[in-house]
């Protein structure tokens, strides 16, 4: 069971990034790893933190669909990448 949720939450993880390029978001070789840590935690912030549970409620209950709520989850992996980057970045230059 173990090995089978690994599974998923890589294969979601590999999705958000696909997605990620598609809505026009750029993720080089060199910050690919910290971009999947990235997209792991969302996923885990998604699934267990209060702040996601209405989305959670309406997945489950069939009033949102996968496709809404992996739109949701690629836009806040987006924006928190974005803002990783930015640190970096300001942290390069200081």
């Amino acid at each position: 069971m173990l090995k089978d949720l690994c599974a998923e939450m890589r294969n979601l993880r590999e999705t958000i990034l696909r997605r990620i390029a598609a809505v026009g978001g750029h993720i080089d070789e060199d910050p690919l790893p910290e971009a999947k840590a990235i997209v792991d935690s969302m996923i885990g912030e998604f699934l267990f933190t209060p702040e996601y549970a209405g989305a959670r409620r309406k997945l489950a209950e069939g009033r949102a669909s996968d496709s809404r709520v992996l739109t949701l989850l690629v836009i806040e992996c987006l924006a928190r990448i974005d803002v990783e980057r930015a640190a970096q970045r300001r942290t390069e230059a200081a």
